[in-house]
């Protein structure tokens, strides 16, 4: 309607609302094709305001969607015109885009930098709910680095936090995290368990996407390959309306996964299949995710 009656900058207002109304349903295709709709007409007619509050969410959908060494560009631009304006939530969300990316690209330095960014912007903002994001980055960064205190104590700060203000925003990524962090059997079930309640319940589309991402790396290292292999199935059935390049790699990641350890899959085949990950895994930048494939391959192949 705003188009059809040339009401230009309310048309990109309408573009960012399509956007976040494809964004909660999950259809994060979708999604980033709305909001970059809206970011390339205010670059056109000079809507500042609303490319800033908008430029974010294109750069975290454009990596849902497969391009992460694109969405690392987008993601430095809204960070760098939003500080420019002083738009702090703007900024801070263009962080945890451009720490996604980075972290999937294994640029730990830069992504540990987005992470620290975005928790002294949530806490100027006064904005705790997305301290929880923040703190599940820095969690997830000490993990890597093989610190398990400082990865379990910011994971539980992180859940923490998520249960006080808002479970269904952040909850189930949260718990997912300390699911990982976590070398306590017990510990790593009850924050599994408490994260599928919560989704089971109604959380933002985000957590269907990355709990379950995080959820198949705690159920592999627990050598749990029934309940990896859920959680791919389940992944799948939340995208199954619009299929994601994200969802996909992980879907096929896990399932590939779960046969190596069960090891009753044909070896040839399933080198085949990881070799095929593998490749999958570059081309959307999802590199993190590809150390425990290469070690797959290798022990097949040996």
């Amino acid at each position: 309607m705003a188009k059809c009656a040339g009401a230009t900058e309310l048309e990109a207002m309408a573009l960012g609302g399509l956007g976040d109304a494809e964004y909660v349903r999950g259809r994060m295709i979708s999604a980033y094709d709305r909001f970059r709709q809206c970011v390339e007409l205010c670059e056109r007619h000079g809507f500042g305001r609303i490319e800033v509050a908008n430029r974010p969410m294109m750069a975290f959908t454009q990596w849902f969607a497969g391009d992460t060494r694109g969405a690392v560009g987008v993601a430095d631009i809204a960070i760098a015109r939003a500080a420019r304006v002083g738009h702090r939530r703007a900024e801070m969300i263009g962080h945890h885009a451009a720490f996604f990316c980075r972290h999937a690209l294994m640029d730990f330095e830069a992504a540990s930098r987005h992470a620290q960014s975005a928790l002294t912007l949530a806490q100027q903002l006064g904005a705790r709910r997305f301290e929880t994001e923040a703190l599940a980055f820095l969690a997830e960064l000490h993990r890597l680095a093989g610190r398990r205190a400082e990865a379990i104590a910011n994971a539980e700060e992180a859940v923490r936090i998520s249960r006080e203000t808002s479970p269904a925003f952040l909850g189930p990524f949260a718990l997912g995290v300390l699911a990982l962090a976590t070398d306590d059997p017990t510990a790593r079930q009850a924050a599994l368990q408490e994260a599928e309640a919560l989704l089971d319940a109604g959380a933002v589309s985000h957590n269907h996407l990355l709990f379950p991402r995080d959820a198949i790396e705690a159920y592999f290292e627990a050598r749990d390959w029934k309940r990896m292999e859920r959680c791919a199935a389940e992944l799948e059935q939340y995208t199954g309306s619009e299929p994601l390049p994200f969802a996909d790699f992980y879907i096929a990641r896990g399932r590939a996964l779960a046969a190596f350890g069960r090891g009753q899959s044909d070896a040839r085949e399933l080198t085949a299949e990881l070799e095929r990950i593998r490749t999958q895994g570059e081309q959307v930048g999802i590199r993190v995710a590809l150390p425990v494939i290469e070690t797959a391959i290798n022990q097949l192949r040996g």
